[in-house]
């Protein structure tokens, strides 16, 4: 393709972009028009093509990581990182949407507010969802990222967050990057002794969500994991 061309086709592109947005684009047209901001002076479909090809589907670019972004033939670490900071801004854009919420009234609120927060998450990762009593959100701050973490680090983190929000219920979030919404038997230990020291500070677990992918579950809403939990706020939220 000449350069004449080439830019012809960069600009009746962005044209269409701004007249129409992206409802007529297809997803190798989203990236190859994401890519004209990375790589000036290139014809940019086969890349975008290749990244398909390579990934599945364009969540999947947008979730891969910059090493695995730079293993596709012509992408640059400056065009990995672009790609990854707009499937970064996605997430943002979710979780800053959400944080519009005050008051939860089910535990599927909950897990609709948290989905965002994990979604393309390649890192282990625990957030802390404070709540008052009229299950107001206080504020949902991350425990840990990147790795394991003991149980009494990860407690000490979690009374004191509670603390700082002044938060009298909470809700424990974590992922499986790697796996399935599963819990292990760690998970169900770790969350029996939340659950027992925090009584302790008068803090109520109201419940423990596990997400991978585009799945969670609710230990309270799983009957085997049900009677861990206790107190009236935690049944009406799971009706």
């Amino acid at each position: 393709m000449s350069q004449s061309v080439h830019d012809g086709h960069r600009e009746r592109l962005k044209n269409r972009f701004i007249n129409y947005g992206l409802d007529s684009f297809e997803s190798h047209q989203v990236l190859e028009l994401l890519l004209f901001y990375a790589i000036p002076r290139k014809d940019t479909n086969p890349l975008a093509h290749e990244l398909l090809n390579t990934f599945g589907n364009l969540p999947a670019v947008l979730d891969a990581s910059v090493k695995d972004l730079c293993k596709v033939k012509g992408i640059s670490e400056h065009s990995a990182t672009l790609i990854k900071l707009c499937g970064e801004m996605l997430r943002r854009y979710e979780h800053e949407i959400q944080s519009g919420v005050k008051a939860f009234a089910c535990l599927d609120e909950i897990g609709a507010y948290l989905q965002p927060r994990f979604r393309g998450e390649q890192r282990e990762m625990s957030i802390l969802v404070c709540l008052n009593n009229r299950s107001e959100l206080l504020g949902a701050p991350i425990l840990s990222t990147g790795g394991l973490v003991s149980t009494e680090a990860k407690l000490r983190e979690i009374i004191e967050q509670s603390v700082i929000h002044q938060a009298t219920r909470v809700v424990l979030a974590h992922n499986h990057p790697a796996g399935f919404a599963t819990p292990s038997g760690a998970d169900i230990s770790t969350t029996r002794r939340i659950i027992d020291s925090l009584k302790i500070v008068e803090v109520e677990v109201v419940d423990h969500m596990i997400f991978a992918k585009d799945d969670y579950i609710s230990l309270r809403q799983t009957p085997q994991y049900a009677p861990l939990f206790s107190g009236m706020i935690g049944r009406l939220m799971a009706e």
